[in-house]
């Protein structure tokens, strides 16, 4: 696991939040580099740390984050059902005009 849910998992929120938002920057640089070996990655990222934001009480920053998780996602599952099609279901919400 990254350090930052290891920090999660010993209580110190703060601290996991930091290094889990240092860790996102670096694989947005990467994504942007190359999509096709790092979007995947950066997208879990995404949603990781959009789950603690949320934990935190910072919804409205928890909602962008998994956002752009899911849209990346279903952009990549257009390409390659098979590969991302898990990944989206564990973070496509579900409305009620899809329920």
């Amino acid at each position: 696991a990254s350090l930052g849910v290891k920090l999660w998992m010993t209580g110190r929120r703060f601290e996991a939040l930091a290094a889990t938002m240092e860790s996102l920057s670096i694989e947005q640089r990467l994504a942007e580099a190359d999509p096709a070996a790092f979007e995947p990655h950066f997208a879990r990222k995404l949603s990781l740390t959009g789950s603690m934001l949320s934990e935190l009480g910072r919804e409205g920053d928890a909602l962008r984050l998994t956002e752009l998780a899911v849209k990346i996602l279903l952009r990549l599952a257009k390409d390659n059902s098979a590969a991302h099609e898990s990944d989206l279901a564990k973070r496509c919400p579900v409305t009620p005009a899809s329920a």
